[in-house]
């Protein structure tokens, strides 16, 4: 197992946020799972880390520490106000709460389906920690390292070294296998192009290897042909994160423009809008580059559902302020200071984005 930890006060979010998407998305996580105080509760942290687990589409599992702090009554407002939250996201998602061991069997089972997991342990006591030990061993592997074995050579750059004038490239195996002596090519430069290059030699964990599969990461040496070499002396420096090693099988090719699903939520409780012409941060694995949105598509099915729900909670807070202003002499109220709440959660259908130069 490898665990990575996000940090979870409120005073980190504005510096960390991207950092965490970047870093969620270079580690490629299997499982996410949410670790939630059953002092404190379910807090904006916690629900912030839900929604960024939802848009990444990974397994997700609550887990409520400190039980031994903490009354029956307590720990049940906590367990609801989790089921509470699956709501309000709109998830297709059932919370199943761990009571014995064939709970455990079940929701290793069916954790990629629709199920979410919610454990009660306490590092006190050890109360439970033994069902979520064998939760954690009965966890499958993800498949998708497997599905990918097959496929033509892809391998993503996260960092490139220069050591005794020999280029150095560290990252992920993303599909197939990379052998030593093997051309691939290297891209995309400024202009969209891709160069050859050759493998000479390949680190894993610090042991000098033949090959490396899909799923491992490593670090490889590359000579550079004549075009490659030209390019590289002409433009100083140009191999940087975020590049690709690939097979010339696969005809690469690189785009300005594409289209993405995206998910709307605000950590700070702040106004919220995604027009034409925003630029907003794409982190993408370990890369983050500025784009404009070009053109945008509300899914429409939610927005009417968030406009229901916005007239509910305007309904409620117009009978809070009659019941108010009851006793007053006064009873006459503006309606018109009523401020309908900002949607938190979008579901964009189709995005068009460019980067830009």
């Amino acid at each position: 197992f490898f665990f990575s930890s996000r940090r979870r006060h409120t005073r980190f979010l504005p510096v960390s946020w991207a950092r965490r998407c970047v870093q969620e998305t270079a580690h490629y996580p299997d499982y996410a799972m949410i670790v939630v105080s059953a002092t404190q509760g379910v807090n904006q942290v916690a629900e912030n880390h839900f929604k960024l687990a939802l848009a990444f589409q990974v397994p997700i599992t609550f887990v409520i520490t400190h039980t031994d702090q903490v009354n029956k009554d307590k720990l049940s407002g906590v367990v609801s106000s989790i089921k509470m939250l699956l709501k309000k996201e709109q998830t297709n998602k059932i919370p199943m709460l761990i009571r014995d061991e064939s709970d455990v069997v079940l929701v290793s089972r069916t954790l990629k389906e629709n199920i979410i997991p919610i454990f009660l342990v306490s590092c006190v006591t050890g109360y439970k920690l033994d069902l979520f030990q064998t939760f954690l061993n009965l966890l499958p592997a993800s498949n998708e390292w497997t599905s990918n074995q097959d496929m033509h050579t892809e391998f993503y750059i996260h960092e490139r070294f220069d050591v005794n004038g020999q280029i150095i490239l560290g990252g992920t195996v993303i599909k197939g296998q990379i052998k030593t002596q093997q051309t691939l090519f290297l891209g995309p430069d400024e202009k969209g192009k891709f160069r050859n290059v050759e493998v000479l030699n390949i680190h894993c964990k610090r042991v000098s290897v033949r090959s490396a599969t899909c799923g491992q990461t490593c670090t490889i040496a590359i000579t550079l042909g004549k075009e490659a070499s030209e390019w590289l002396a002409k433009n100083g420096q140009p191999i940087r994160r975020g590049m690709v090693l690939v097979d010339k099988k696969m005809n690469p090719k690189a785009y300005y423009e594409f289209q993405a699903e995206v998910r709307l939520f605000d950590y700070n409780q702040g106004s919220v809008q995604l027009a034409k012409s925003y630029e907003p941060v794409i982190n993408s694995q370990t890369t983050r580059q500025v784009c404009v949105i070009v053109g945008q598509e509300i899914d429409q099915e939610q927005e009417s559902y968030n406009k229901s729900q916005r007239k509910k909670k305007v309904k409620a807070k117009s009978a809070d302020i009659l019941n108010q202003h009851t006793n007053s002499t006064n009873t006459s109220v503006s309606y018109t200071h009523l401020t309908l709440p900002t949607i938190y959660s979008v579901q964009i259908s189709v995005v068009a984005v460019s980067l830009k130069k």
